[in-house]
């Protein structure tokens, strides 16, 4: 993403996708952390999506670490690369692209 533009409407959206994409996953892992814990820090854990962005030469770059089921880890991977890629090249960012929305490209 150039310098120039303001990231923050691109990277809130892209958190929303991610958080409507891993909402399930997550409160999965959260149930199981809990279900595990026995000691009071383990309970603080949050399985929530975590976004960092970070400027490098010529513009910024934007990290999303999420948590997921292992065998849909590369199908989720591929529609947030593509809603994210889809925000990034929109003017304005005002409207968060579902990825319920998105169709699969290989159909089954």
């Amino acid at each position: 993403m150039a310098s120039s533009q303001n990231p923050y409407p691109i990277v809130e959206a892209i958190q929303e996708t991610v958080l409507e994409a891993t909402a399930e996953s997550a409160a999965q892992a959260e149930k199981e952390w809990q279900h595990a814990a026995h000691s009071r820090n383990m309970r603080a854990l949050s399985a929530a999506p975590a976004i960092n962005v970070k400027p490098v030469s010529g513009g910024i770059e934007i990290a999303v670490r999420y948590i997921t089921r292992a065998n849909e880890r590369y199908q989720l991977r591929s529609k947030l690369y593509e809603a994210a890629m889809n925000l990034i090249s929109k003017k304005h960012a005002q409207e968060p692209v579902s990825v319920s929305e998105k169709r699969d490209p290989k159909p089954a």
